[in-house]
């Protein structure tokens, strides 16, 4: 098997030595999806190679960036952050050299939701910051709002709960205005995220009116979380723990739930999110 590789490999490199880019690239880019099943890292990096040679010989930079983006999957999968980050940084000085806004907004997702992976928080935000200019520039509300989302979960991760608030409500803000319901599982998601920043905030009224909502948008959607956010609001505080819509957002969550006296605090009053909007 490995012999088969190397071959693939040097029929690659041949195909650019004889100026046969387009094959040579078309092979490289085809046998990607399945590197990662075959752990080898002296191939990776041939397919790397010749695949980027071929690319740049064909004087093609969209598919110099195609072909790096599944290099870079391929060494995310392992573990291999380093890797993966040069060949998605080499990716996006591609797009933006061909002001691709759509490749642009998808290469620098993936890259912050490197940076998160490998705890690099600072560079996650960064990156986000770039993918919500991008969404910003096409007018694209939906993803503004998930970048948006994503931006306050990594905001959460770094413990910086003002500015995660701020973001989260923008948000929330952005999904009501769209009134979409094939967005409202994403809405609920952010509301859920949003209530728990507001609680350990120290607004307990208002996040309980933001945990209502997004029970709200979960009763005709997923029955069990919605369950699980009406036994969160009808618990004693005793019983009370976090609910989590969608899985747990990015980055290690705060136990907002760990002092008795914020659960308690819960089940008191019931101002609406609109005060929250006013003060945000």
């Amino acid at each position: 098997m490995r012999n088969r590789r190397e071959h693939l490999v040097l029929l690659i490199r041949l195909g650019v030595k004889h100026r046969l880019y387009e094959l040579a690239w078309s092979l490289a880019f085809a046998v990607w999806p399945a590197a990662s099943r075959l752990p080898d890292r002296a191939w990776w990096s041939g397919l790397t190679l010749w695949g980027t040679e071929a690319a740049i010989e064909w004087r093609q930079p969209a598919r110099l960036a195609d072909i790096l983006d599944r290099a870079a999957h391929v060494s995310s999968l392992v573990g291999d952050h380093l890797t993966a980050e040069s060949y998605l940084v080499r990716s996006l000085a591609a797009r933006r050299r061909l002001d691709d806004i759509p490749g642009i907004a998808a290469t620098t997702r993936v890259l912050a939701e490197l940076y998160v992976r490998w705890g690099r928080l600072h560079k996650a935000l960064d990156a986000w910051t770039e993918t919500l200019a991008a969404h910003e520039s096409r007018d694209d509300l939906p993803a503004v709002a998930r970048t948006l989302h994503a931006i306050g979960s990594t905001l959460v991760a770094a413990a910086s709960l003002d500015s995660a608030r701020l973001h989260l409500l923008r948000a929330e803000r952005m999904y009501a205005d769209l009134e979409d319901q094939a967005l409202d599982r994403d809405h609920a998601e952010t509301m859920m995220l949003l209530g728990r920043v507001q609680l350990e905030l120290g607004t307990p009224s208002i996040a309980r009116r933001t945990f209502s909502g997004a029970l709200a948008k979960l009763v005709d959607l997923d029955d069990t979380a919605a369950d699980e956010v009406r036994a969160l609001l009808a618990a004693p505080a005793s019983d009370q723990r976090p609910v989590v819509v969608g899985g747990t957002p990015t980055g290690p969550l705060l136990d907002i739930f760990a002092a008795p006296s914020l659960a308690e605090e819960l089940n008191q009053g019931d101002n609406p999110l609109d005060e929250e909007r006013d003060q945000g």
